[in-house]
């Protein structure tokens, strides 16, 4: 499991005001399903067998990957997402790496259920 923060950089959060978040909280080159109201999150998507849940938080947006996907292609997503919300809001986004790790202690995700 890898678990993410997506930071707003200029400002203390995102200006969400009138858009749409599920298009945007989803990449634009890998396919995904919107799969809220299945887990944990204010937001989730499914990647492949995977699950990414966006938890809104005070230092930004938190984002868990439950599943087999890969490292790489995880890191990709995020990116993705961050770069979204970048072009969407007019705001500058950065991605920040918390752990990883398979729910451990330190880790704030949850299991998709």
């Amino acid at each position: 499991m890898r678990e993410y923060l997506i930071r707003c950089t200029s400002g203390d959060w995102f200006n969400f005001k009138g858009l749409v978040l599920a298009d945007i909280l989803r990449p634009n080159s890998i396919p995904s399903t919107d799969a809220t109201g299945s887990g944990y999150g204010d937001h989730i998507i499914s990647v492949g067998d995977s699950f990414i849940s966006y938890s809104y938080e005070d230092p930004g947006i938190q984002a868990c990957v439950d599943g087999d996907l890969a490292d790489e292609m995880a890191d990709r997503v995020i990116r993705e997402v961050a770069a979204n919300l970048a072009s969407a809001t007019g705001q500058g986004a950065k991605v920040i790496l918390i752990s990883h790790e398979v729910f451990g202690a330190n880790s704030h995700c949850r299991p998709h259920s």
